[in-house]
């Protein structure tokens, strides 16, 4: 038994030494080497990238101020959940692109269908004054 756990491990060690001097890794070397010393042509080839203007990213350079922007959007959310009756915004928090809207109700909710229902009215108004975000309302109690 123990000839033939000793006669398995060096077949196992001379495997993965006969793996390990592969020549391929000396090629890949020179390759490597090759494109150090060549960066300049392949600048040239790369594609250009254009600067997007437009972009959906609420911190962008042009909006500086109070925390990047995010004070407008926060403003917007209280504007489109005014629009509703018996709903107030008590507290609105970004998360990259994710808004997250807690709300109260001044009408009882007596099961979860109706919360879903209200909490969906309440999200489709915050959708069209911040269609680039995506909403996430709870209906707090």
């Amino acid at each position: 038994m123990r000839a033939a756990l000793v006669s398995v491990g060096l077949a196992a060690a001379t495997l993965l030494s006969a793996c390990a001097s592969n020549p391929q890794g000396t090629d890949e070397v020179r390759d490597v080497q090759f494109f150090a010393k060549n960066t300049d042509s392949l600048m040239e080839h790369e594609p250009k990238r254009s600067r997007n203007l437009q972009s959906d990213n609420p911190m962008q350079i042009n909006q500086v101020g109070e925390t990047w922007g995010l004070k407008k959007d926060k403003e917007k959310v209280f504007e489109a959940v005014d629009t509703l009756e018996g709903v107030t915004v008590r507290r609105v928090t970004f998360n990259k692109d994710v808004v997250r809207v807690r709300v109260t109700v001044e009408e009882e909710i007596k099961s979860n269908d109706e919360r879903m229902v209200k909490a969906k009215k309440i999200k489709t108004a915050i959708q069209r004054a911040l269609p680039r975000y995506n909403i996430r309302v709870k209906i707090v109690d």
